[in-house]
Parts: structure tokens; sequence; C-alpha cells
């Protein structure tokens, strides 16, 4: 197996987990609002509501969030399927679909710094980013480099 096709593999997954993490905790906010979740309380004590249908913004990161996740899970598996058959053709498509997985990503990602940035300068705050969201923009960072290396791959393996 070559090294850059276990490199692309290892980074996919890696940013699959990553992303997963990021969209299914209330950490996008230091105060605890994530996506989905916004949790209030200590550590052993802690209230958390729903917080998908409070505004458009919320649904619209979801679904480009979720829209990346699934992005991912595609890639992988043309990936796999090309390292299998050693077909260039899913080798470029996996890469195309993790460049759709970094729009999905960056667009949600864009969309709630814009709004949240937007929504606290009105009320006198100041937006402090949680850990979810850093790890959102870091499993783009990721589908970046699984989708340039799957590309590189897929050309050279078909050499």
């Amino acid at each position: 197996m070559r090294a850059i096709a276990v490199l692309s593999l290892v980074v996919a997954i890696f940013a699959l987990i990553i992303s997963i993490v990021a969209v299914a905790t209330p950490g996008w906010l230091d105060d605890g609002r994530g996506v989905f979740l916004s949790c209030n309380g200590t550590l052993s004590i802690q209230t958390c509501s729903n917080v998908l249908g409070d505004d458009k913004m919320s649904f619209v990161t979801s679904i480009l969030l979720l829209i990346g996740i699934v992005s991912i899970v595609c890639g992988l598996i043309f990936f796999i399927v090309f390292m299998k058959h050693n077909k260039k053709n899913f080798g470029l498509s996996a890469s195309v679909i993790y460049a759709i997985a970094v729009a999905g990503m960056v667009v949600g990602g864009a969309v709630f710094t814009v709004g949240y940035i937007n929504q606290t300068t009105v009320q006198g705050g100041v937006t402090n980013f949680g850990y979810s969201y850093y790890l959102a923009w870091g499993s783009a960072a990721l589908c970046i480099i699984a989708s340039v290396t799957s590309c590189i791959d897929s050309l050279k393996g078909s050499a």
C-alpha cells in the first residue's frame, strides 16, 4: 500500500471523528452553546436544551456541517474503493467529495462566526468561541489535506 494513500485515509478518518465531535458537543461558544444544544450549569449538574429550531443561523450551520460529515463518509468510501481496485476515477472522485466537505464546513463555520459576532456586537458583549468551534475548523483543514493527498495518490497510482 502506498504511503500517501495511507496518509490520505488516516487524515480523512481523523477529520470525520473530529467533525462528529465538533457537531455533537455544546462547546461552540464558551457559554455552553452548541449547534444543537445549549448547556448551563457546572460539570456535575448541567441542564441542556435543544436549540436547533431557535434561529435560522443554527439551522443553516447544522445542515452545512452535516453535509460536510456525510461528504467525508462518501469520500472515504470512494477512496477505499480506489485503493482496492486502483481506478483513477474513484480516487479523483474522493478528492472532489472531500472538497465538497470542506465547502460545507467552511461555509457553516463562517455562518456561525458572522451570526454570533453580529449578535454579540448588538448586545454589547464579546464572543468567545469554544473547543467545538475550533475542532470544526480543524476538521475542514484536515479535509483539505485529505483532498490533496487523495488527488496526488490517484494521479500517481494510475501512471
